[in-house]
């Protein structure tokens, strides 16, 4: 049956219902003629990747399909969320409710036991679909966003990444490790006591945490930051101060500064700063998580770091307490793969998916689960006063709570290594990069928008700038597509060369269109980028000493290729420009540890030398014209023509 109707009990309906849902009678219908969620039922859709790609674009909230006139699958976002939660792909619904015009009592009485859904179907007396009936509330923009952030984690497989990255920090690390779940909105809110507590969550969860502090009050100050470091106007010059760090990047690696001598929050080494540090100790704790764990909104003297070092101290232990905090989640592991650690220490994680990264550790005897940290809400007197914007961005009475759990759990185990064995000075970082969850996240999405997720067969790939596309990216692109059954053209997208990128990939398009198994493609933020490669865009001045392109080639193997199915890239040989033959070279170091084949095709010449895109540059700043057919294919030479370049180059646009 395709109409599943719920038998409701209309006279259950009160008048305080009808107050919560703001509705007039008889409700409004929207026509299917002016509805642009409706779509024909077609043999093998909607199938998820689909369904995933219609939520992402746009912002409805449920998916109509019809068979003729006939109602026949009904999509909405919490069948999307259940279908990847249950990891299944079958994601139709036929099974759903519907009404029938002047049915304003039972559609008002699901509307009231099912507050996040604010549409139904409506159909006529002989089950033909007309449109739907809306309760006139809609989901925020911000919780559309929050709803798209959570199908990609789920879709892209985020809870794999940490996986992964527990694994292969795990696989080398042989001490003891401790993981807690950060504080989740959703569990602690549920902690609240009374309604007009969680109206006031609501309103604090939709302002910024910097805007919070900003405008707070002198008695909303004394409160959040206690008495010991409280100074009048404490909210707006920590903002400030906050608002200037300086977050730079090294091969994915985050590091902060201050930009001005600083009074609240103090980083060394581009970490933060513990004032009351045991320099002298051997044996250390890292903490390591976002910025709960960062301390992100309390003083150096307020941070879980602090409060957990002066209980070690208080208590005789020779142990240092290090902060791994970063800024913003998907960073937890970048100083556990980058730092050396040696096995006789402590490492506590605390993460949003503790609790699925334990079910990965549970076979190590060395791994303990701590809970999560949204308990230390239960029975705290007024802990809105704690909290900004959510319950991960807290002040000192959180700070101190979670360093006394933590003290707990620790100390038990601080106390057997009673013999203090000297440390392993030797202790090697396991890589000298990181690969965010973020890049991760872009490049999946981008995969899946340029359609190029799960491709069959071989797949190759080529990143060219081609300033301008010349004969020789011809001819590489060529014998690329002979070799493979999809060939991926990467065109750098970095804004950083003579000709503008719009210009440089429509060049590309132009001179591939006759080879059918070719995606002409943007190589996106971090494929020969100025983050992952930043002397690429450099060549033209003189450089003395040329810098690691691992990071680079890394984010392509690991990340990239992955995410395509790419199983070849093609490079030309370069005979003139050392920096482009070092990322070859490297390239045939790095990418064979991933299965991935490097194939190095000689450069093409001519009786005038290589053809280079440099060389074409020199011609048209000479006004060597004559001299372009020798060097450009016909559908380059009509491109510059058609953007009339004068003799010049065409620089981007502004």
């Amino acid at each position: 049956m395709l109409f599943y109707e719920t038998e409701w009990v209309v006279e259950e309906i009160t008048d305080e219902i009808n107050k919560e849902i703001q509705v007039e009678f008889p409700m409004k219908i929207q026509y299917k003629e002016d509805m642009t969620s409706i779509y024909a039922l077609k043999e093998n859709q909607p199938d998820l990747s689909w369904v995933f790609k219609r939520f992402l674009d746009k912002d409805d909230e449920v998916l109509y399909f019809v068979s003729g006139e006939k109602l026949s699958v009904v999509v909405s976002i919490g069948d999307l969320f259940r279908c990847l939660e249950g990891g299944k792909r079958d994601i139709l619904n036929t099974d759903f409710m519907c009404v029938r015009e002047k049915e304003d009592e039972k559609a008002l009485a699901f509307f009231a036991a099912h507050p996040t859904v604010h549409e139904l179907p409506v159909i006529d007396n002989v089950g033909r679909f007309i449109g739907v009936m809306k309760s006139g509330e809609r989901n925020s923009d911000k919780t559309q966003n929050s709803f798209r952030m959570y199908a990609k984690s789920l879709y892209y497989g985020e809870e794999a990444f940490y996986l992964k990255t527990a694994k292969k920090f795990m696989e080398h690390f042989k001490g003891i490790v401790f993981l807690a779940d950060l504080p989740n909105d959703d569990v602690a809110v549920n902690r609240l006591k009374t309604d007009k507590e969680k109206e006031e969550y609501a309103e604090k969860n939709g302002i910024n945490a910097l805007t919070h502090l900003r405008n707070m009050t002198e008695p909303e100050e004394r409160i959040y930051w206690g008495d010991a470091v409280y100074e009048p106007g404490i909210s707006k010059r920590f903002a400030e101060e906050f608002s200037k760090i300086k977050v730079t990047e090294k091969n994915g690696i985050q590091y902060y500064e201050n930009s001005e001598p600083p009074r609240y929050i103090t980083f060394e080494n581009g970490k933060r700063r513990l004032p009351n540090g045991n320099v002298n100790a051997v044996r250390k704790i890292y903490l390591v998580g976002p910025c709960t764990i960062l301390g992100a909104y309390v003083t150096d003297y307020q941070t879980i770091e602090y409060y957990l070092q002066q209980l070690l101290n208080d208590n005789g232990y020779e142990w240092q307490v290090v902060n791994f905090g970063a800024f913003g989640p998907g960073y937890e592991f970048q100083y556990l793969l980058t730092e050396g650690i040696d096995d006789e220490d402590i490492v506590l994680i605390a993460s949003q998916n503790a609790g699925g990264i334990s079910s990965f550790m549970k076979n190590h005897q060395n791994v303990h689960y701590m809970g999560n940290f949204s308990d230390i809400f239960d029975g705290m007197q007024n802990p809105l006063s704690c909290i900004l914007d959510t319950f991960r961005h807290t002040n000192y009475r959180v700070s101190e709570k979670i360093a006394g759990w933590i003290y707990a759990s620790v100390e038990p185990y601080i106390r057997q290594k009673s013999v203090i064995k000297k440390p392993n000075d030797s202790r090697k970082p396991i890589q000298n990069y990181f690969i965010a969850w973020d890049i991760y996240l872009y490049y999946k999405d981008f995969a899946l928008r340029h359609d190029l997720e799960g491709l069959e067969g071989e797949v190759g790939v080529i990143v060219m700038n081609c300033n301008p596309f010349t004969k020789g990216h011809r001819f590489l692109a060529e014998y690329a597509a002979a070799k493979v059954n999809t060939l991926i053209l990467f065109v750098v997208e970095e804004d950083a060369s003579a000709f503008a990128f719009a210009d440089r990939i429509e060049m590309v398009r132009e001179g591939t269109r006759d080879m059918d198994n070719i995606r002409v493609v943007p190589s996106g933020k971090y494929n020969i980028s100025k983050s992952t490669f930043a002397q690429y865009f450099e060549k033209d001045k003189k450089i003395k000493e040329i810098a690691s392109m691992e990071y680079d080639v890394r984010i392509f193997c690991e990340v990239i290729a992955e995410c395509m199915n790419i199983s070849c890239r093609f490079v030309g040989e370069e005979p003139t420009d050392p920096v482009t033959r070092r990322y070859n070279q490297t390239m045939k170091e790095i990418l064979p540890q991933y299965g991935i084949k490097l194939d190095e095709i000689p450069r093409l010449k001519t009786d005038r030398g290589y053809i280079s895109a440099s060389r074409v540059r020199e011609c048209i700043a000479t006004g060597d014209l004559q001299s372009m057919p020798d060097y450009l294919p016909e559908t380059t030479v009509r491109y510059l023509k058609k953007i009339d370049y004068n003799g010049g180059i065409r620089r981007k646009q502004s």
